[in-house]
């Protein structure tokens, strides 16, 4: 019964707001056409309360409940992406993993004259080298490549250098690259 009370009131106030929202509409557009009565007797009230009880339990029945389902679904979907993602970090970190993605600074020539700077992140089982190239934006966007050994060439650079260098779109100046 008092479930029945509470659907019943939160019904007719969702149909009151909904109506006192469009009430305020018509009664311009009526005002302004000088077409409005300035009586208001109990049998309008009783329809008016009426309609608010329809409207309500139609929004509530036919628009709140699929918002929150599919609020719900999203939510579960999502979730399980994180939850893959939190199991793959924590079992990276509890094996002890022998490569140490993000410690080694790597320059790669591109041409004779451009080169870019980069992270190794991992070795593939045929001795190419997984290279993340930060981009200045977000630190954790940026592209990944996959490069020959001879095209890598280890730097003297140290993470917080190139950090500064890649925040500041390069106005942190890297003295020497050796």
């Amino acid at each position: 019964m008092k479930n029945l009370l509470h659907s019943l009131i939160r019904s007719i106030l969702i149909g009151l707001v909904v109506i006192t929202l469009t009430t305020i509409v018509v009664y311009q557009l009526i005002q302004a056409q000088k077409l409005i009565s300035s009586q208001i007797g109990w049998s309008e009230i009783i329809i008016i309360l009426a309609l608010a009880l329809i409207i309500g339990i139609s929004i509530s029945r036919f628009y709140v409940s699929p918002v929150k389902f599919v609020a719900k679904l999203t939510l579960n979907f999502f979730s399980i992406f994180y939850e893959e993602f939190f199991k793959q970090g924590a079992k990276y970190f509890a094996t002890g993993n022998r490569n140490k993605p993000f410690e080694t600074i790597v320059q790669i020539a591109v041409s004779e004259k451009i080169s870019m700077l980069g992270f190794v992140t991992n070795v593939t089982s045929d001795g190419n080298h997984i290279v993340f190239i930060p981009t200045s934006r977000r630190l954790t966007s940026g592209i990944n490549i996959i490069v020959s050994p001879s095209s890598v060439r280890k730097t003297d650079i140290t993470i917080e250098q190139l950090l500064k260098f890649v925040v500041t779109s390069g106005a942190f100046p890297i003295d020497s690259i050796k």
